[in-house]
């Protein structure tokens, strides 16, 4: 029973502690009020002193069908609404964009020293897309379309500032998307042509390899055409030579036999009988026989023969057929085809693919064409509404509020100790 009447006074005597601490607070309710009060006061004070924050934010959803369409009339462009939004927000939020719109649009003169020398994490840091908040409500009925707005939002102290910067911000994004697909459609453009132009030289170096190919055969060709015609010249006028020296041999026994007979001038009279003449030869002559050189012509005439020939200038005129060998020589040196082949100056003229080719390069240049800077790429909404932020304000003043009235208690407490309430103790 000893230790159950222990825990009992023990308890009583923390109730009647923790009534009496309670009872000391209450009579410190001055203190604490006043205190809370008076640092409450001076939290009020700080707020006034505290420079204005303001905010200015455009929303913006995706751009309409037809500026699509416009966009995607580009023959290497295939974008959505969705991609376009979402290279317009990324130009949004680039560092690099965001300095160069600064620096153009000289926004340094309404800003303070401090803001201007951090600029990256205070002025430009500021900067957010807030993405839309889908929200399931009954009123939104199954099949309407319902297409949230995204917001950019920018802080500063100076509204004029943050304004003006939002606008050309959101203004430049715009163009630089634009311009960001020109550059896309005209890259691809230039892929496609270098592509085609690629393929155009391998034709044409293919088809001037064949050409040569075909121009050293037909060189190998005629050259072993000249060979032939040249040493059947060479045979020709070899054998005509070897005929004029047999002729000359043959002429020379005939005149002096001709000589050693008596017989010097010709007998064409004799030979040619008339009504007149009764000659009768004792030659011994088949019917097929002819004259003899020597008989029919004479010494005279023989020598005379003989001379003409040694003096001969050139048995070309004699030989027979060496005119037309002259003219296949002449036909092989100066080939027409082969002339034709090597004095051709483009190859590509004679390759039907490369006219294709040609025809598609020309339809992609004459197509490359630029998005017009007036396009819309998103559709804005809002256009840098200014809003002043005051939440900060409330929040320094509730929290001075709190901290200085457990302050306060936390002082009264400490009083206590030091000063016990006598009425609190009596």
């Amino acid at each position: 029973m000893k230790p159950n009447n222990v825990n009992t006074n023990s308890h009583y005597e923390n109730e009647v502690d923790l009534r009496k601490l309670f009872i000391s607070l209450v009579a410190k309710k001055i203190f604490i009020v006043v205190f809370t009060a008076i640092l409450t006061l001076f939290g009020i004070l700080y707020t006034f002193t505290l420079t204005p924050i303001y905010s200015a934010a455009s929303s913006f959803k995706s751009t309409n069908d037809q500026s699509l369409y416009a966009i995607n009339e580009l023959q290497f462009l295939n974008e959505t609404k969705e991609s376009l939004q979402e290279k317009f927000i990324d130009l949004l939020l680039s560092p690099k964009l965001q300095l160069e719109v600064f620096d153009e649009g000289s926004f340094l003169t309404g800003l303070s020293p401090e803001v201007i020398e951090n600029i990256n994490s205070g002025f430009t840091g500021s900067i957010s897309v807030t993405a839309p908040i889908i929200r399931t409500d009954a009123k939104f009925r199954v099949g309407e379309l319902l297409e949230p707005n995204y917001i950019v939002t920018i802080e500063g102290e100076n509204s004029d500032v943050i304004s003006k910067y939002l606008l050309a911000l959101v203004s430049t994004a715009k163009i630089e998307t634009i311009d960001q697909l020109n550059f896309l459609n005209n890259l691809q453009a230039e892929i496609q042509i270098n592509s085609i132009s690629s393929k155009v030289k391998f034709l044409t170096a293919k088809e001037k390899s064949r050409r040569l190919v075909k121009i050293a055969k037909i060189k190998e060709t005629v050259n072993e055409n000249i060979r032939q015609i040249e040493n059947q010249i060479e045979r020709a006028r070899f054998s005509a030579e070897q005929k004029r020296l047999n002729e000359i041999v043959i002429l020379t026994e005939a005149a002096k036999l001709a000589g050693s007979l008596g017989i010097i001038e010709n007998n064409f009279i004799t030979i040619t009988p008339t009504e007149t003449t009764n000659i009768s030869f004792n030659f011994s002559l088949s019917d097929e026989d002819d004259f003899p050189d020597w008989y029919v012509y004479g010494q005279k005439a023989l020598n005379q023969r003989i001379q003409l020939i040694e003096n001969r200038a050139s048995e070309e005129p004699f030989i027979e057929g060496l005119v037309n060998l002259k003219v296949q020589l002449d036909e092989a040196k100066n080939n027409n085809v082969l002339k034709t082949l090597e004095n051709r100056q483009d190859d590509s003229l004679f390759i039907n693919e490369i006219v294709d080719l040609n025809i598609q390069r020309q339809i992609i240049a004459e197509n490359m064409g630029a998005i017009m800077p007036n396009t819309d790429v998103v559709q804005v909404l809002r256009n840098a509404e200014l809003t002043t932020i005051i939440a900060n304000k409330i929040n320094i003043v509730f929290l001075t509020l709190i901290f200085s009235f457990f302050v306060s208690i936390l002082f009264a407490l400490i009083m206590i100790i030091l000063k016990p309430d006598e009425k609190a103790s009596s």
